[in-house]
């Protein structure tokens, strides 16, 4: 950016990046946004197969995150409209990127995982999961004993 001055006007020119410049900047924060994907996919296999919470719950809680980080975005713009955003890029930016962001996202992981370890031992979702279960057994076996001429032996 140079800056150029005409009477009591201070005007700026901006330098526009070139393709492969873009990219260059943004490379470093590849790897880490692909770790925090990876992580956020596998998370939602675990609750929803392994630990066996419905998906609206988990969608539902991972939403809540989103919408934290909106309402986030809205007063941090508005400090940086009130401070300028220069200054609030030039302290948050570095600070975001060592402990902000990486930090944020494994806070939220553990909250959600505790979130859900809590609704799975005190509600009765463990019990109606089990009777669930017990029930499709007994199903089965009823299944079979009802057309035991379609067993091959």
């Amino acid at each position: 950016m140079t800056e150029r001055s005409e009477g009591d006007k201070t005007l700026y020119e901006h330098k526009i990046l070139s393709t492969g410049q873009a990219i260059a900047y943004g490379l470093p924060n590849a790897g880490l946004q692909a770790i925090l994907g990876i992580l956020v996919s596998f998370t939602l296999l675990f609750y929803i197969n392994i630990m066996g919470q419905p998906p609206i719950l988990v969608g539902g809680i991972f939403s809540a995150g989103l919408v934290f980080y909106a309402i986030m975005c809205i007063i941090g713009g508005a400090i940086a409209d009130k401070v300028g955003k220069k200054k609030v890029m030039l302290i948050s930016g570095p600070l975001a990127e060592l402990f902000g962001i990486p930090l944020l996202f494994i806070i939220v992981l553990y909250l959600q995982f505790a979130s859900v370890v809590i609704t799975w031992y005190f509600t009765d979702i463990k019990k109606i999961i089990h009777e669930e279960s017990k029930l499709e057994k007994i199903a089965k076996e009823e299944e079979i004993r009802l057309r035991p001429e379609q067993i091959e032996l």
